[in-house]
């Protein structure tokens, strides 16, 4: 292992960075730090050392270091990457070779689905166009998230999934798991730097199939080390710009209403945050903005996930009360319903919005004021003691102004 260790850090980082990262160094060997937000460039690579440097954040290391942290991976697994990549034979315990074909396989299968939908102009994908347009995401959007749609109709040439997919690279094991996104809108799902298709994730597109399979389906965590895992994989990520802060939603057509009005945001595909997901956005981001769906399930989880970013800085969306979620908020601004921007604020601001807008009755039920309060309480008892003094007072205070009436 050493020896493939000593190979490696004689590569070209520049070239490393290039292959492995899909990012080029630009003047002076400079580059925007991909570990936190900035606007000027603070990351030094140096080529004859073959090591970088940020001045920003601090990090530093060599091209496997950089490597690991780019890509989330152990030291082994950022090791293996580099390893297979250029050729690298590793130590015979350590041979077994990854099967990557899936992966050009998705790419191009994710194409065909994309090329359905938006190319063959048959009366099916029409429809699901024009839907999607209806709901204000443009052509460009739905070009840029590759949107698709896969049925043995709308290829309009008798080719059958099974044999396409199977053509494509992908092998038998991993058609079980997309044959079940069939007759639906599909969404890939890009690796961090959106140079490969990991995975698929489908919306329902009518009643039927909703009740039967569920609104969404996520794809099947992938076997494969640079494959899909749902606990760590955050939609829209290699779509994001090097701002402060970012917006984190629920679900992968939220995160494309966001990138559709021009908002820096990630979808989680559902309401489980996960340790991995806030730890990425936390290394990266400033600010995290959290922007769950107005209703009791994703005011409850908004709550709920606030520990994981302990110490951090965390602002809410105040969602009018007749917006719902992202979406809805895009069909209201695409249709000029609503001219606004998104109202931000704190947690204590977030706290009174909620208190004061119609969520779930609280207005006039006493009970549910009672659960609203204790959940605040509890998914705040991990805040610094003033803080939490303070939204204890401001708990109060709405206390004693609903009880007056």
């Amino acid at each position: 292992m050493n020896d493939v260790i000593k190979k490696i850090k004689e590569l070209p980082i520049l070239d490393v960075i290039k292959n492995l990262c899909g990012v080029s160094v630009g003047r002076n060997e400079m580059m925007n730090c991909p570990f936190h937000a900035e606007d000027t460039p603070s990351l030094k690579v140096y080529s004859k050392t073959n090591t970088f440097k940020c001045f920003g954040c601090e990090e530093q290391g060599d091209s496997i270091q950089f490597i690991q942290k780019f890509h989330n991976l152990t030291f082994i697994g950022a090791v293996k990457m580099i390893a297979d990549y250029y050729s690298i034979d590793m130590p015979k315990h350590e041979q077994k070779k990854r099967d990557y074909s899936f992966v050009s396989g998705y790419n191009r299968v994710s194409d065909f689905g994309n090329y359905a939908l938006t190319k063959l102009n048959v009366d099916k994908s029409l429809k699901i166009v024009k839907y999607l347009n209806n709901r204000g995401l443009s052509d460009a959007t739905i070009e840029k998230f590759k949107l698709g749609y896969w049925n043995e109709d709308a290829f309009n040439k008798g080719i059958y999934l099974h044999n396409l997919f199977e053509s494509q690279g992908v092998s038998k094991d991993n058609f079980s798991s997309l044959d079940r996104h069939r007759g639906r809108l599909i969404i890939p799902l890009f690796n961090g730097n959106g140079s490969q298709v990991i995975g698929f994730a489908s919306r329902a597109l009518s009643k039927e199939d909703e009740l039967k399979h569920g609104k969404y389906i996520n794809d099947v965590n992938s076997e494969h080390k640079y494959g899909y895992n749902k606990s760590a994989y955050l939609f829209g990520y290699h779509l994001l710009e090097p701002k402060t802060f970012v917006y984190v939603v629920e679900g992968y057509l939220d995160a494309i209403f966001m990138h559709e009005l021009g908002y820096n945001a990630v979808g989680i595909g559902g309401t489980a945050l996960t340790d991995t997901h806030a730890g990425v956005l936390m290394k990266k981001f400033k600010t995290i903005v959290m922007a769950f769906d107005n209703d009791k399930m994703g005011v409850t989880k908004t709550f709920e996930n606030l520990i994981r970013f302990d110490g951090h800085d965390v602002e809410f969306v105040l969602w009018d009360s007749n917006i719902k979620d992202a979406g809805d908020f895009c069909i209201e601004r695409k249709s000029f319903k609503l001219t606004e921007d998104l109202s931000i604020g704190n947690i204590i601001k977030y706290i009174e919005h909620l208190w004061h807008q119609d969520y779930n009755s609280i207005q006039t039920d006493v009970d549910k004021r009672l659960e609203f309060c204790e959940l605040i309480v509890k998914s705040t008892r991990h805040f610094e003691p003033i803080m939490r003094a303070e939204i204890e007072n401001i708990i109060v205070k709405l206390i004693g102004e609903f009880t007056s009436y």
